[in-house]
């Protein structure tokens, strides 16, 4: 146990980001499968505004085909 305590320890100050996001993953496995999905939802959504806004290849593609970003 304490060994497992010191590993998160070292990894947090090494990788702080990493290891939020090892930490949010270990919570969100116990979801429901509705709260996962709109986590999901919630993700692709900011890919998609990502990529429209700063990208000009993908904003020029979406428009091609009569992409629309909505909220």
């Amino acid at each position: 146990m304490v060994k497992k305590l010191i590993y998160n320890f070292k990894y947090s100050l090494v990788r702080p980001q990493a290891f939020a996001e090892f930490k949010r993953i270990m919570e969100t496995q116990y979801w429901p499968l509705e709260r996962l999905e709109a986590l999901q939802e919630e993700r692709r959504r900011n890919i998609v505004t990502h990529a429209f806004t700063h990208r000009a290849f993908f904003r020029k593609t979406y428009n091609d085909v009569g992409f629309e970003l909505r909220d």
